[in-house]
């Protein structure tokens, strides 16, 4: 049986606060705890500032930096998730650190540019069943 729930789902980009502080930014975040519609109770995160070799990075500078690694901050929202085991770009060991969060970018300038996922370049396709497709080729092929 085929999962219907992925397709045409648009990919997500992640960039590690590891990664931003290992390049002189310092991150400053409030967490919090927010209920979701269904009155369960979950961990929030919001930037509260921002430090580039001690001067502040404000807000508008940090979504054009987000955009130019990949998420989507033009079209799209982004956020910060609690702090989480992940791998970094920057060391090969699993850091335990936040995240920036969004969707990753479509346009043709990132598409081309080299850095964009497998998934981003099938869903930026004209092709609108791209996914579906690869996935039946990487299974052998059809399978009617």
């Amino acid at each position: 049986m085929i999962d219907d729930t992925k397709k045409n789902r648009r990919p997500v980009q992640t960039i590690s606060f590891h990664d931003l502080e290992s390049v002189g930014f310092e991150i400053f975040v409030q967490e919090f705890t927010k209920e979701k519609p269904d009155g369960s109770l979950q961990t929030a995160v919001k930037v509260v500032k921002v430090l580039k070799g001690g001067v502040d990075f404000d807000k508008e500078d940090m979504k054009e930096l987000l955009y130019i690694m990949g998420i989507d901050t033009h079209g799209s929202n982004f956020w910060v998730t609690p702090k989480k085991k992940h791998r970094a770009l920057s060391q090969s060991t699993p850091v335990y650190n936040y995240r920036y969060m969004g969707y990753e970018r479509v346009d043709k300038e990132y598409i081309k540019s080299g850095r964009a996922s497998h998934e981003a370049i099938m869903y930026a396709s004209s092709m609108r069943d791209m996914q579906e497709h690869a996935e039946k080729l990487q299974n052998g092929g059809d399978d009617e």
